[in-house]
């Protein structure tokens, strides 16, 4: 995907305790303003249960660090 707008996601199934009611209604409010970008949910579970969230995997690295 090229450019996409990139939206955490909480839910799990609704069996779970974890389930989010909200997640489907936030892409689609995501979408309706991303213009012709594409809204990607990026479920973040795993992230939020160790104290972080989508910004802690998509942060930039210093020039050179993976060189």
């Amino acid at each position: 995907i090229a450019n996409p707008v990139l939206a955490r996601v909480t839910s799990s199934p609704p069996s779970t305790s974890w389930h989010c009611d909200t997640d489907d209604a936030a892409l689609k409010a995501f979408a309706a303003v991303a213009g012709e970008r594409q809204v990607q949910g990026i479920p973040c579970r795993p992230l939020i249960e160790q104290g972080g969230s989508l910004h802690c995997i998509t942060m930039q690295l210093p020039e050179g660090v993976l060189a």
